[in-house]
């Protein structure tokens, strides 16, 4: 939800629609997923988490504009897809929460992403592109890197905390999950 929130310029985190302007960029950048962006679009474009779909599914959030495009997004960390997640969506027809048909988009303008760590599993729907979360965490650090000084110093040390999250996610042992979740039942149960 983090991601999304940084991602939403209608926020209250300081970086209207520069981040999702940068992200956008990054992704209509990269080979594996056709997609193009233009700054004209800021405007139209919304975010929204935990989208229910027409067939009941949820994916993690859709970024779209009206009548134009979307990219479905299915995020995962440490758990696989299950229950073949990825292809419902690719089935739904809509997204009646947001007032989203898939007919009423090309569907050369339809995309989906799985982020995940490197070396996870794919998506079983082929029309997911796989995205990592230390690309995602590289293009956050760019972002901030090129802005310096542009925004205000809380929401700068928000995201970089919030790259910081991810990267400690990522590089976790297993040991040091252990250790976590040791302590956490020391304190719960002293």
């Amino acid at each position: 939800k983090f991601l999304f929130y940084f991602l939403s310029p209608h926020e209250n985190h300081g970086f209207e629609y520069d981040l999702l302007a940068h992200l956008l960029s990054s992704l209509s950048e990269r080979d594996d997923l056709d997609y193009s962006f233009s700054r004209l679009d800021l405007q139209d474009i919304r975010v929204a988490t935990e989208v229910v779909s027409s067939n009941k599914t949820r994916p993690d959030a859709i970024l779209w504009r009206p009548d134009d495009w979307f990219i479905c997004w299915e995020l995962k960390l440490w758990a696989s897809e299950t229950q073949k997640q990825t292809e419902a969506y690719i089935d739904a027809s809509s997204f009646p929460a947001i007032d989203l048909s898939k007919s009423d988009v090309r569907e050369e303008n339809r995309h989906y992403v799985y982020l995940a760590p490197e070396g996870a599993s794919s998506p079983e729907a082929n029309e997911f592109v796989q995205l990592s979360w230390e690309w995602i965490a590289s293009e956050l650090e760019t972002f901030l890197s090129q802005s310096h000084g542009g925004h205000p110093a809380r929401s700068t040390a928000q995201l970089d905390d919030f790259i910081s999250t991810i990267q400690h996610e990522l590089t976790m042992t297993e040991h040091q999950e252990n250790q976590q979740e040791k302590s956490r039942l020391y304190f719960e149960h002293y």
